[in-house]
């Protein structure tokens, strides 16, 4: 442990000052003031040694309250994923009412009105039909097979909904440009380098998808003949995506209803970070990044990875 000794202290003004060290870095010091007379070397070696013990007290201070610093942050963010958790309960929790609603809305009429054609037809043939009932028994099988073309839609399209195939099939650059050349109005999509045919785990995939395509189908909703432009490029070891319109803009503190709390949830639960800017009349920024490193290329990832 390093001392303090008589060169440190300065006189010359009307308090004196010695250095508190400990292992060689200074971590504060201890000033007073001396009587007229100034200090006896006496004096002076007892103030050196008290600047000497009090390096590992002020030391250990120093570090007690950076630990509190640190643990007031990490309490604070430790809240922030709670909260995150919990609204993501709540959004899965209303996408499966969604789900119930579109099977019993969607899909189930289809397959109850199957039930009642076979249930007619069976009745039909089971009581010797005669001949001249073949063309409807005929159009009753016709319905059938409609009616199951019909089911089989409805399902397609509630499936999509929850993970779009092609997101899965091949990944999330193609999901994004079957989106943008779907949409309407005037669209653009940028791949910075290493990212068109790259692959990256099912959690980030489907993080970064859903929050483009939401926050371009606010684009379009909030801002109908805006243009809208897609980027997406790696950044820092991650995966950097921005929605930019040249709509009209909007009040950032009623941007809540922007949908921004789910994308932001959605972007959180993978580690990454999302950002809003918008100004009315100056049009409207949706960025965020995510940790993530391309997987082998051309390999999709598990759904359970």
């Amino acid at each position: 442990m390093a001392r303090g000794s008589d060169a440190a202290i300065r006189p010359g003004t009307a308090l004196l000052s010695v250095p508190v060290v400990h292992r060689g870095v200074t971590v504060g010091e201890i000033r007073v003031e001396p009587p007229g007379g100034g200090l006896a070397p006496v004096q002076r070696r007892l103030l050196a040694d008290l600047a000497d013990g009090a390096g590992l007290v002020l030391r250990n201070a120093r570090l007690a309250f950076e630990l509190e610093r640190r643990l007031a942050v990490i309490s604070e963010q430790a809240a922030a994923i709670s909260a995150s958790r919990r609204r993501i309960a709540a959004a899965q929790a209303h996408e499966r009412q969604a789900l119930e609603r579109n099977l019993h809305d969607g899909a189930q009429p289809h397959l109850v009105a199957i039930r009642m054609s076979l249930g007619l037809a069976e009745h039909r043939i089971s009581s010797g039909a005669a001949a001249d009932q073949a063309a409807p028994l005929a159009a009753i099988l016709e319905g059938i097979a409609a009616r199951i073309d019909g089911a089989s839609a409805s399902l397609s399209e509630i499936a999509q909904g929850l993970y779009p195939p092609k997101l899965m099939e091949e990944g999330l650059c193609a999901a994004l440009q079957a989106h943008v050349t779907a949409m309407p109005g005037e669209t653009s999509l940028e791949f910075g380098d290493g990212t068109e045919h790259a692959r990256f785990g099912v959690d980030v995939e489907a993080a970064v998808c859903f929050a483009c395509l939401e926050a371009m189908q606010n684009a379009r909703k909030h801002a109908p003949d805006a243009q809208i432009r897609l980027a997406l490029a790696r950044d820092a070891g991650g995966l950097r995506f921005t929605v930019v319109d040249t709509g009209p803009g909007i009040d950032p503190e009623t941007a809540r209803g922007f949908g921004l709390q789910g994308m932001d949830d959605r972007v959180a639960a993978v580690g990454g970070t999302l950002e809003f800017r918008s100004l009315p009349g100056e049009g409207t920024t949706v960025s965020g990044w995510v940790p993530a490193e391309p997987i082998n290329e051309g390999a999709a990832p598990s759904r359970a990875a």
